[in-house]
């Protein structure tokens, strides 16, 4: 029987891990509509928002992405009341976007570093992957299992011996 995590409609927010993600290695477990903002997770070998590895499960409406004003706000109004008169609005959203990533030191993915048999549906990561061998936008290496209905956008900086937008790399996924 396999562990499962909800988020029911909630979020983590503001995270700064230093390790592989906010869990580490899983197996048997299925996540359930988990929705991580504004996290930097940097370290680990294989690291991501939300688990370094994932083996044998499942994760479903789970999401990772960073936001660029508060609940209910706007977000020039907001940021410019936060500046100095020096600093304008997009060098403040630079400085955040440039400060929330992914890194790790071998395989990075923005929602997962390493998914083993899993099954990944309608599921997505908008964050900044930096530093890693093999990094991908929603998951770094992906290994027997299917990918259906997800997305990632943002940027993927550096050298990496191998990257893509959505997989770094992929064997027996569907």
């Amino acid at each position: 029987t396999n562990t499962t995590v909800k988020g029911n409609g909630y979020r983590l927010q503001n995270f700064v891990v230093n390790g592989s993600g906010i869990l580490g290695t899983t197996d048997k477990t299925d996540f359930d509509n988990v929705k991580i903002e504004d996290i930097t997770v940097s370290g680990g070998i294989n690291a991501g928002a939300l688990a370094g590895t994932v083996s044998n499960g499942t994760i479903t409406n789970c999401g990772v992405y960073l936001t660029t004003y508060p609940e209910g706000g706007n977000v020039r109004d907001y940021y410019v009341s936060k500046a100095a008169s020096d600093t304008t609005y997009d060098n403040l959203m630079n400085e955040r976007y440039t400060t929330k990533t992914i890194s790790g030191s071998g395989v990075v993915g923005g929602l997962v570093g390493s998914a083993n048999t899993v099954t990944i549906t309608e599921s997505f990561a908008a964050v900044q992957i930096v530093g890693g061998t093999t990094r991908g936008g929603l998951i770094g290496s992906a290994e027997s299992g299917s990918i259906d209905k997800c997305y990632a956008s943002g940027d993927i900086t550096g050298g990496a011996t191998t990257a893509g937008g959505l997989l770094g790399t992929a064997d027996g996924v569907t």
